[in-house]
């Protein structure tokens, strides 16, 4: 199998044993869209592609297999007073890091701070469900919690949580909850972000690395990386941030929980910062706050909008 396998594909073979017997199955992955995508754009007098996440344009224009696209990009429609977005700087929640006492305390006391000191719903987005349970059994506060799990139909979940009206639900970011599916105006109004959401890194991503290298980056680890792990999670962090704010009238808070989304520690975090990785227009909304702030910063921008029933929670 090996033998016959392009640059760019992955081979798999798989054996498990079942009730009915031994099943096997054999895979060729496609680790580069454009092996894919490249002839189907040739094929076309032309193509119009839309999407809130499309940048960085030279990217998706090597991963597309595009030929010279014209680009163009357009900033926020709504209205900038009805949103904030708070890169607040509790730990990186690096692997060797999310199982210490001292950060997870710092974290979740943070996502606490964050669902009291929201009027309505929050989201919490987590790398993985492993991750978001964690925190699930802990720091909801008064909140009613909800945890989404792999086996949990995602439409009864939303259902459920978007009828009420002082609810966390907890979710990894790689769900179905994280794109396509809008908490518009009571749905939800604060969505957090927990750690920068690297999907797992496996045999089958290492390939995709490799492959991306030695297509972009004549070999460079750097651009493997760069290109199937950073901005695909950027991109996803983007989409998951989008689930609030959705109409001129809609209004609600974006919170980036980890040190490596602030602007203030990009020199000292060096290659670990992903602030780079943001549009221009996004980053300039990035407001650092220390852990210890967000509720008093949230508590001000809720209080502005007139967004309490009665009287808010005291910081």
């Amino acid at each position: 199998m090996d033998a016959t396998v392009e640059p760019g594909q992955y081979p798999v073979v798989g054996v498990r044993r079942s009730e009915t017997g031994v099943v096997g199955r054999a895979e060729l992955y496609t680790c580069l869209p454009r092996q894919v995508t490249e002839p189907l754009f040739a094929d076309l007098h032309a193509a119009v592609l839309m999407s809130a996440t499309l940048r960085p344009f030279d990217v998706t224009e090597d991963v597309l297999g595009l030929e010279a696209p014209e680009t163009m990009a357009y900033g926020e429609q709504f209205p900038e007073e009805r949103r904030r977005t708070y890169a607040v700087e509790t730990p990186a929640l690096f692997a060797s890091q999310r199982d210490d006492p001292g950060v997870q305390e710092t974290v979740g006391d943070t996502v606490e701070d964050a669902v009291r000191f929201t009027p309505g719903n929050t989201l919490a987005y987590f790398p993985s469900y492993a991750e978001a349970e964690r925190y699930y059994h802990a720091f909801a506060g008064d909140a009613t919690p909800y945890l989404d799990e792999p086996a949990t139909r995602a439409d009864d979940l939303r259902e459920t949580f978007v009828a009420d009206d002082d609810a966390v639900l907890f979710t990894s970011l790689w769900g179905t909850l994280a794109e396509g599916v809008s908490f518009d105006d009571d749905a939800a109004r604060t969505v957090v972000v927990v750690g920068v959401p690297y999907p797992h890194l496996d045999d089958r991503m290492a390939a995709v690395q490799r492959a991306y290298a030695g297509a972009f980056g004549d070999g460079d680890d750097e651009a493997g990386w760069h290109y199937a792990v950073e901005i695909p999670t950027v991109r996803k962090t983007r989409q998951a941030l989008g689930r609030v704010v959705r109409s001129p009238d809609d209004y609600g808070v974006r919170v980036l929980l980890d040190e490596r989304y602030t602007q203030s520690n990009r020199i000292e975090l060096g290659e670990y910062s992903v602030y780079p990785s943001f549009p221009p227009e996004e980053r300039s909304e990035h407001i650092d706050v220390a852990p210890e702030k967000l509720k008093v910063a949230m508590l001000n921008f809720y209080s502005d909008l007139d967004a309490w029933d009665g009287d808010p929670p005291a910081p």
